[in-house]
């Protein structure tokens, strides 16, 4: 992590390769390349100011898998004129996914990242549930709060 750019996803392609996908639960997991062009696609617009005007800024995934959209957005906002790392911190993540150990995968991927790259973020929030049938439940969360 610390050796490759900050945000990218180095367990997606690792674990479709190694066919560790959980068939029974239909996974299927987002190649990076596709991540980052709808990452681009969302923040090509997007100005300092509108990223400012917020307080904070809420980015999330319900179905995050290994975190590869997540990922390809925090990579996109540094694209945004004007943006520099400071601006990390007023950006929360919220992450979920059904099979626990892609949202421990998913949790410590972007939470190394930061830290690794020295881009604390606000908030890093991760569970790992059916939002079908348990959105009302708070269960197997992870938090970290960079500051």
């Amino acid at each position: 992590i610390q050796e490759d750019e900050a945000f990218n996803d180095l367990m997606s392609d690792f674990i479709e390769d190694n066919q560790a996908t959980n068939k029974r639960l239909g996974q299927f997991f987002t190649p990076q390349d596709v991540a980052k062009l709808m990452a681009a696609l969302t923040y090509s617009s997007t100005s300092i100011e509108e990223f400012e005007e917020k307080e904070n800024k809420s980015i999330a995934d319900p179905t995050c898998g290994s975190g590869s959209l997540i990922l390809g957005t925090l990579q996109a906002l540094k694209n945004i004129k004007g943006f520099t790392d400071e601006h990390y911190q007023k950006v929360n993540v919220y992450m979920n996914d059904i099979d626990e150990d892609l949202s421990k995968i998913a949790f410590f991927q972007v939470l190394l990242n930061s830290l690794f790259h020295m881009k604390p973020l606000g908030k890093l929030y991760v569970e790992a549930k059916d939002l079908i049938t348990e959105y009302t439940e708070y269960k197997n969360e992870l938090i970290f709060l960079s500051n």
